[in-house]
């Protein structure tokens, strides 16, 4: 696991921190959690960071995560990397935003079926963002985040931050949508974040949500791997693949997720199947829609309970 290493010996003191009340430094207070304290200007490591609450002090706790970001997959899709091309040219913009009065914030939705790549895309916008020395945070609680986002600009104002709101749906079912539209609509004056949200389900989103530019300024249906982005994913996966094979398997996945993508290759080059059953049980998969009304009762489809089976089950529980 790898560690990062802070110069402790550039703290302050601790009295004069309390007197100040302004964040200049981060003290770490556990393995990859850090802490915001004053009289320092050591930066935050780039990466990603988990936001929680210290209960002792109100004061906002960042806890780093890993992205394997040499593991992120470039599928070069036309849709994906135009988007992705405009939020990166997004962090050299801020003189023209504060030329014209704005903050220097943006954000983009990204909507689509579970399994069609949402994920993917986020994950090479935190690769950019790492790369550049910036941070990346993950939101769970909105009101534990609109504090910890305004901690980050009183000790670095000028940093690059991606703020990403993971089924955001679900966010706003668990906390509500006051203190999340109050941090879209940059109430805390926040500049230079770039917020990236994803959902499965934007029909269950209010308008205020996805109709509202300056919270998400683009709207983004994410579909299924275009053939493209289909060929550029098994070569990356299986670079010596011969190019007829190729072709075939490109042709035979047209209309199956990103996810059932990374089955095929799982199925047929880690555990063995052959091409054909893998295709035949992803297609079926994908167009089945199991319910448990097929089940029925006991006896329509064919089971009599009888004597015998209670005192099966029961030397079953007695033998376990």
């Amino acid at each position: 696991m790898r560690k990062i290493k802070i110069d402790k010996g550039s703290w302050g003191d601790e009295g004069n921190s309390e007197s100040s009340g302004n964040t200049t430094q981060w003290g770490l207070v556990g393995e990859k959690t850090y802490k915001g304290l004053p009289e320092t200007n050591a930066m935050l490591p780039a990466g990603i960071y988990n936001i929680s609450l210290d209960r002792n002090d109100d004061s906002s706790l960042y806890t780093r995560r890993e992205l394997a970001v040499d593991d992120v997959i470039d599928l070069e899709d036309p849709v994906s990397e135009k988007n992705l091309k405009e939020a990166e040219d997004f962090w050299s913009k801020e003189a023209l935003f504060k030329k014209r009065g704005f903050l220097h914030r943006r954000g983009y939705l990204l909507y689509g079926p579970g399994g069609t790549g949402k994920s993917v895309i986020v994950k090479q916008m935190m690769r950019y963002v790492i790369e550049e020395g910036g941070l990346v945070f993950i939101c769970d609680n909105p009101t534990f985040f609109n504090k910890a986002l305004t901690t980050i600009r009183q000790a670095e104002p000028e940093r690059k931050v991606l703020c990403v709101f993971e089924d955001i749906e679900s966010i706003i079912a668990k906390y509500g949508d006051e203190d999340l539209l109050s941090l879209l609509d940059g109430a805390n004056m926040v500049n230079h974040v770039l917020n990236v949200a994803t959902t499965n389900y934007p029909e269950r989103l209010d308008r205020r949500i996805i109709a509202r530019p300056r919270r998400f300024d683009r709207v983004i249906k994410i579909d299924n791997p275009t053939m493209m982005a289909r060929h550029n994913f098994f070569v990356s996966q299986t670079p010596k693949i011969p190019k007829n094979k190729l072709k075939t398997l490109v042709n035979k996945t047209e209309g199956l997720s990103l996810a059932a993508l990374s089955e095929v290759i799982i199925s047929v080059y880690c555990l063995g199947n052959t091409m054909e059953e893998t295709l035949d049980i992803l297609n079926r998969m994908n167009s089945d829609n199991p319910s448990s009304s097929e089940f029925g009762e006991s006896e329509e489809i064919g089971f009599q309970k009888t004597d015998s089976d209670d005192e099966e089950i029961e030397n079953d529980v007695i033998i376990s």
